[in-house]
């Protein structure tokens, strides 16, 4: 492939007379000069621009994040099932490159939505758990615990169609929180297995909506029946279809049912708990 231009000692923008490519590799781009033609085998990474990512957003992230932040992004992609992501592996390597740097600095952050975010996509929490492990033993930080959450949020967003939906879920849950124990009229206990039956229900909830594949079945006739016998809980229950329908469309019938069904049951466990 031929040097457009050289980004770096380790980063060179290439062509193969059909597109552009980005290179890396130690040393790669040290003497090299426009014209000059590179094996594509030589390089340790390859970009190649797409739909998620142009070739200016890739020269400038390959440009500006050290190689060994790429390597052990990759290394990362690559466990967690994900290594064929370009999207994913530069947004790990620019998230850990600022991290790394933050932790040399001594500036610390707060991530307050880390339980949010275990509850909401566990497998994904432990996998940034590994990742963090990682990053410590390879760079020798100590970075905080509530990494662990914004990785596995990269982990979820490579998994979703809206790239950064992701992110607006651990707010949400937390709006929603709020909304049943207003209805309810009591706090909810967040380490109960109730309050994570529900926490689960919400989930596949979310991915359903983001799937555009919501409930269907013989249950608007029952969700008339839950309206009638719980009507507090199925107002709730309506609240939250408000409450999702601005960034995440409206619920079904069938959804607002379920919901509302669930909603009851944890108000029936929680009366129980604080009343006696």
């Amino acid at each position: 492939m031929e040097v457009i231009r050289v980004l770096n000692n380790n980063a060179v923008l290439c062509t193969d007379g059909c597109g552009q490519t980005i290179l890396l590799g130690r040393g790669l781009g040290f003497g090299k000069r426009l014209g000059d033609v590179i094996d594509p085998s030589e390089a340790e990474q390859v970009f190649v621009p797409n739909a998620a990512l142009s070739i200016t957003n890739l020269t400038q992230l390959s440009a500006d994040i050290p190689l060994e932040m790429i390597q052990l992004a990759a290394e990362i992609a690559h466990l967690v099932g994900r290594r064929d992501s370009q999207a994913l592996v530069l947004a790990l390597a620019d998230h850990i490159s600022f991290a790394v740097e933050r932790a040399t600095q001594n500036i610390a952050m707060e991530y307050p939505l880390r339980w949010e975010i275990s509850q909401l996509f566990p497998a994904e929490f432990a996998l940034g758990q590994k990742a963090l492990k990682l990053i410590n033993d390879r760079t020798g930080c100590t970075l905080p615990g509530d990494e662990a959450a914004l990785l596995a949020m990269h982990f979820v967003n490579a998994q979703f169609n809206r790239l950064g939906v992701a992110h607006t879920l651990p707010h949400t849950l937390t709006d929603v929180l709020r909304i049943v124990e207003s209805g309810i009229g009591f706090p909810l206990d967040r380490d109960s297995i109730d309050v994570a039956r529900f926490i689960t229900h919400l989930r596949y909830l979310f991915v359903r909506l983001e799937q555009g594949k919501l409930a269907g079945g013989p249950m608007a006739r029952l969700s008339a029946v839950i309206a009638q016998e719980a009507p507090a809980s199925y107002a709730v229950a309506q609240q939250v279809a408000a409450e999702l329908k601005p960034q995440h469309g409206e619920l079904s019938a069938n959804e607002i049912g379920y919901l509302a069904l669930h909603i009851e049951r944890l108000t029936r466990v929680t009366n129980e708990k604080v009343l006696g």
